[in-house]
């Protein structure tokens, strides 16, 4: 499939791009730059994580959007400093909201074929779609707080923007859940109508 191929080139060349940034970084002596780029290498196997954790494989749609997400958020944010802007943190989390979003969605309907149930009800769908993308944001936050708090890092931002982004980032998490949902029933709704 073509979403197949496009997939695999977009891999290869983010993983080249980390290659190059730890090599690069390795020789400038800048260890801490050369370990994110490695962490984003390791962080493209999340697709095939995620796919054996549900034991099912994910759409390239998806694995398209986690690379690239990680590809924005490491590279980007954390090497190319794109943190510096006040909106970037928080349209990655917009992002992350729908990304996660789209996983418990295609969780559910796995789910859903392995059991006798007829139909899940939509208010439990969307329900769980929406906590699951909440829930991953609140457990990134304590992360990010608790990195802070150990490692004396500034991941929630409060020393560059002088106040902490919690609330915004998670308010972010929520909207991109949202606007998932609301795609959602805008393309079952076409559906519907060209069938009958």
């Amino acid at each position: 499939m073509v979403t197949d191929k496009i997939y695999s080139v977009i891999l290869k060349l983010i993983r080249i791009i980390f290659i190059l940034c730890i090599i690069k970084n390795i020789f400038i002596k800048n260890y801490f730059i050369a370990l994110v780029a490695l962490s984003g290498i390791l962080l493209t196997l999340s697709p095939f994580i995620i796919s054996k954790i549900l034991n099912h494989d994910l759409s390239c749609h998806i694995k398209i959007f986690i690379i690239l997400f990680i590809f924005i958020a490491l590279y980007l944010g954390s090497i190319h400093n794109f943190y510096s802007f006040k909106c970037f943190d928080t349209f990655l989390h917009f992002s992350s909201g729908v990304m996660l979003s789209f996983i418990a969605d295609n969780w559910i309907s796995i789910e859903y074929k392995k059991t006798d149930i007829k139909k899940f009800s939509l208010f439990f769908t969307n329900v769980f779609t929406i906590s699951f993308a909440v829930f991953c944001g609140v457990v990134w936050e304590i992360y990010e707080f608790s990195m802070d708090t150990f490692f004396n890092l500034d991941m929630q931002r409060i020393k560059a923007f002088k106040f902490s982004d919690t609330m915004i980032d998670l308010i972010a998490d929520l909207s991109g859940a949202l606007l998932f949902i609301l795609i959602k029933y805008i393309y079952n709704k076409k559906k519907k109508k060209n069938l009958t």
